[in-house]
């Protein structure tokens, strides 16, 4: 289990969307650890929605945006939920990522979906754009819950544990998201969801993005722009956003 980011998903307050309203991701102040033990939350991270079209030309509609709104650097993410060095950056560079800059305010990171496996990938991105388009009006901290279960029960790729089945049992278990909606959107929304998350796919390919995880860190004010793909160390994250702040 990714202990790290799961105290840190699932302690963190998360601001409601347009409503200025802060939660705290699982309803308790502070997140148990393995051992039962409690601590107190790592960061305070804002999840919200848009429908504008960046600087970059990245289209945030339909997308769950992490950190404030007013940050000054976008880092889009795009990642694959079969893809094994995405876990490995979920569990050891996300967390430090969303406790330093993200918290800091110094990054907003729209995540972006890039299915690139098997046909498993596709069927948990759409299920995560369903899951966001349950949640992004009223309760929009429950997608990074999703999304962190998702990952933490990542298993070899293609080995059938993210087909729509298994999807909709770690579905069952995360607070505050509905899975008979999401089943419903899976079975009557598929086509709609798949398109967004092809024209997604399609961005990052445009922008140079061919594998996951992959991410581009850009600064709107000078238009500069970094890639960074693969699994890489969170100093390389940190040296890099510095780069193009200072750009």
């Amino acid at each position: 289990m990714r202990t790290r980011r799961n105290v840190l998903l699932f302690g963190a307050g998360t601001a409601l969307a347009g409503v200025g309203v802060s939660q705290t991701i699982g309803g308790a102040d502070n997140a148990e650890s393995d051992d039962g033990s409690s601590g107190p939350p790592i960061a305070n991270v804002a999840v919200h929605a848009s429908d504008s079209t960046t600087s970059f030309d990245i289209e945030l509609a339909g997308t769950p945006i992490v950190g404030s709104p007013d940050a000054p650097l976008d880092l889009y993410y795009w990642s694959d939920y079969q893809c094994p060095f995405c876990g490995r950056v979920e569990e050891d560079v996300l967390p430090q990522l969303l406790a330093n800059e993200i918290e800091a305010d110094t990054v907003r990171m729209p995540l972006l979906e890039f299915p690139n496996i098997g046909d498993d990938s596709l069927t948990a991105a759409v299920a995560s754009r369903c899951v966001w388009r349950q949640v992004r009006d009223s309760n929009p901290n429950a997608f990074l819950r999703w999304h962190a279960a998702v990952f933490d029960a990542q298993g070899e790729p293609n080995s059938g544990w993210a087909n729509r089945e298994n999807l909709l049992e770690i579905t069952a278990d995360v607070d505050d998201v509905d899975t008979t909606v999401v089943e419903q959107c899976l079975n009557g929304s598929w086509k709609s969801m798949r398109r967004q998350v092809t024209e997604e796919k399609m961005m990052a390919r445009h922008n140079g993005i061919s594998v996951t995880p992959g991410f581009i860190v850009y600064n709107p004010e000078s238009g500069e722009a970094e890639t960074i793909t693969g699994a890489q160390p969170y100093e390389r994250f940190r040296s890099t956003i510095e780069s193009v702040q200072n750009a």
